[in-house]
Parts: C-alpha cells; sequence; structure tokens
C-alpha cells in the first residue's frame, strides 16, 4: 500500500508558488495528471485590453516526449488551438477518465505580431489539479508554471517513519540529450551525496528521492537542501508529502532559480529628443528601460525613475522618481567606493524624496555620481553614473546616460 501511495504522489509533483501572468514566450507545465479521481485543470486569460490572442496552442506529452491524446473539455487531442479575445478566460479541464496517467504541457506562442503595450499576447496561466473521491471534488492543488532553468536548488526533508518524503520532476528542455545532476546537502551543510542521469530531448523524469536516485534515504531521516544542476534547461517541480489523518498532504516547495538571482547590471538610459514626452522610463525592479514610453493603460505602472528634461530646454536634465518611489542624492563615488554601499547603508539614508528630482543639469552631471532608489514595489537599489555619453540628434544635444544599477530584492 505505501509503494502504491508513493506512486500516485509522483503523478502529482509541484514546485514553487502560482505565476499568473509571463511576458512573450513558450511555457511549460512540467505536470500533468489525469485518470480516475484526478483532473488538471486550466485557467487561461488574454490580460490585454485590445489584442486577441489566436496564434497560440496548447499541447500534451507522455514522459517520453511523445505526443499526448487526451479528453478535455476542448474535445479529444493532443494539441488545442488557442482563441481569445480581449480581457477573455478560457478554462480547459480534462476529463479524469481512462487509466491514471502523468505527462506534462507546453503553451507555445507563435504570434506573429509584435505591439508596444507589455500586456498584449499575454496570457494569465493558472493550473490546478483537482481530486475527488466518489465523483466529489475534496482538494484542489495549485501546480505552477516554472521558468526552464539550468541551475536551481530547494530544500528537501526524507522520514520514513512519520510518512515524510521528498520527490521531484524534471522535463528536458534543451531540445538534446541533457544530464541533471543532484547534489543533497545536510542541513548543517555538508556534503550527503550527488547523483547525475541523462534526458532524451522532451523526456520526463518524476520520482522519490529515496527510490532510485538516493536509496540510500529509504531507511534514513534526511533534512537539507537539493542543489540542481544542468547542461542545459530542465522544468523542475517538486513537493514534499506528509501523512495525516485524512491520507497524505502535500506542501508546495519554494525553489530558489539560480539564473534568476544576478541583481547588478549596466544600463544605458537614453536622452529622448521629443518635446511632447520628453522622458526615458526604467523600471529598475525589472532591470527595463522602456523604449516604448506607452503610458495607457497599466504600462507606467512598474516604472521607478524617468530622465526628463524641461521642455524645450533639452539641456534642463533631471531624473524624477514616478509611482511614489523615492529617490536620494549620494554623491561622487569611485566604483570601490559604490561597490562597499550596503544594503543597511541605503535603508538609512535620510534624505529620501518621494516622487522627487535630482538635478542633472549643466555641472551635476558627472561621472561617478551615485543616488539611491526605493522602488514602487520597496526594493532598494544604488545606481551610479559610468559614462555620460554626446549625442546629436537633429537639433537635439543630448547627454546618454550608462548607469551602473545594483538591486537589492
Amino acid at each position: 500500500m505505501k509503494r502504491l501511495v508513493q506512486l500516485a504522489f509522483c503523478l502529482v509533483l509541484l514546485f514553487g508558488a502560482v505565476q499568473t501572468g509571463f511576458s512573450r514566450g513558450d511555457k511549460i507545465i512540467p505536470q500533468v495528471v489525469d485518470g480516475p479521481g484526478w483532473k488538471t485543470n486550466f485557467d487561461l486569460t488574454n490580460i490585454s485590453s485590445g489584442a486577441t490572442i489566436n496564434q497560440m496552442r496548447l499541447s500534451f506529452f507522455k514522459n517520453d516526449g511523445s505526443p499526448w491524446s487526451l479528453q478535455t473539455s476542448l474535445g479529444t487531442g493532443s494539441t488545442f488551438a488557442l482563441n481569445l479575445g480581449p480581457r477573455q478566460t478560457l478554462r480547459v479541464e480534462t476529463s479524469g477518465a481512462g487509466q491514471l496517467n502523468a505527462g506534462y504541457a507546453v503553451i507555445y506562442d507563435e504570434e506573429s505580431e509584435n505591439s508596444d503595450k507589455s500586456q498584449d499576447f499575454v496570457l494569465g496561466i493558472s493550473v490546478f489539479y483537482v481530486y475527488s473521491e466518489n465523483s466529489r471534488a475534496v482538494d484542489t492543488v495549485t501546480v505552477s508554471v516554472p521558468q526552464p532553468t539550468a541551475a536551481a536548488t530547494a530544500p528537501v526533508q526524507v522520514r520514513p517513519a512519520d510518512g515524510i518524503f521528498s520527490g521531484f520532476a524534471f522535463v528536458n528542455w534543451a531540445g538534446e540529450l541533457n544530464e541533471v545532476t543532484i547534489t543533497l546537502y545536510n542541513e548543517n551543510g555538508s556534503l550527503y551525496g550527488e547523483t547525475s542521469f541523462q534526458l532524451g530531448a522532451g523526456v520526463q523524469r518524476a520520482e522519490f528521492l529515496h527510490d532510485q536516485l538516493f536509496p540510500g534515504l529509504a531507511n534514513q531521516n534526511f533534512k537539507g537542501m537539493a542543489e540542481i544542476t544542468a547542461f542545459g534547461p530542465v522544468g523542475i517541480l517538486g513537493l514534499l508529502q506528509t501523512r495525516a489523518l485524512n491520507g497524505q498532504q502535500y506542501s508546495t516547495l519554494v525553489p530558489v532559480d539560480k539564473e534568476s538571482l544576478r541583481r547588478n547590471t549596466n544600463i544605458v538610459l537614453l536622452q529622448v529628443s521629443d518635446d511632447t514626452d520628453p522622458f526615458m522610463p526604467l523600471d529598475i525592479d525589472g532591470f527595463a528601460v522602456d523604449y516604448f514610453r506607452t503610458t495607457d493603460g497599466t504600462e507606467a505602472y512598474s516604472w521607478d525613475l524617468e530622465y526628463r528634461y524641461q521642455s524645450p530646454d533639452s539641456t534642463a536634465r533631471y531624473l524624477e522618481a514616478f509611482n511614489n518611489a523615492s529617490i536620494a542624492p549620494i554623491g561622487i563615488r569611485s566604483n570601490d567606493a559604490f561597490d562597499n554601499i550596503s544594503l543597511p547603508q541605503l535603508k538609512a539614508l535620510t534624505n529620501y524624496e518621494k516622487n522627487g528630482q535630482i538635478d542633472l543639469s549643466g555641472g551635476f552631471l558627472d561621472v561617478g555620481f551615485t543616488f539611491a532608489v526605493h522602488t514602487d514595489i520597496g526594493n532598494y537599489a544604488k545606481l551610479r553614473i559610468v559614462r555620460v555619453i554626446d549625442t546629436i540628434d537633429g537639433p537635439f544635444e543630448n547627454k546618454d546616460l550608462v548607469l551602473e544599477v545594483c538591486l537589492y530584492r
């Protein structure tokens, strides 16, 4: 019986928090389960207020990467075209008919159009399992839609006597043979062991740590972390299973995607040549200089900073905090001095001004000038001018900025 329970668990692995909005590109749902007592539901929302989505498709795959034909609310098949008008939501449900099986799904983005609005051609994706007994739903379990990565870590725990087990599912997204390595560390940071395996293109593998990956865990307690690396990108899911009075319970884990950790960059912030809209916005939290400068709808909600001039005088330059972000001048700092500015120092600054300005006209525009920003969502960042580029654009004599940015998030 215990083995059967564990097998069922391997059909319902989860990893991470739910994401409901995405930028353009294909999206992997690394685990789909369907059969008696189990259904997978997809809620897909076209978040745009004006653009229609008609060149995306939802495709199902078996563990070996071959197409998986399923009965769904859209009909029976392995691939379904998605057609959603502005703000439309589509529910796709698997039927739960036939034998209990698992695989994965991919939402392919094949839209040929581009847009200056970030909300266009973007699906809000929510996925969850529905577990039923005697034809009545008794539980729903949220499924995340993680970004594929080649480096990640996650907490794990195994305590067989108490029915506590950790497992993972992997989908190879490299397009070729891929090697995945799992390294386990005890909770004190010491090495427990390491194992590697290969996955073919589009192949999925799901199992408990103690089954074949680390069989020594079948008879011992373990608590610590798993460090996962691969030659190419993989979709990674995981879950902690615990025993409860009313059966097995599942808890999602919070992963650390090591490929998304880097928070320092150089950013080119151009001075625009536009007396009607004399600004260039910077979203520090997203490391994005939005050259479209679209302000209708919610497009400007993420901006933290604008590089502006007082039209029609393009030499009257200044930085202005935006969306209730705050800005604070620090002064001229060398490269090393900038690197040494700490998060506690940024928090301790007393001269932040909400929606404030810093004058960059005349001699105030200097290489090495450093300032701090408390972003619209509450993060702290330090920024430093490392280069000023003189640019002639018709009648405009612009000063383009190269900024060194470090964000604490």
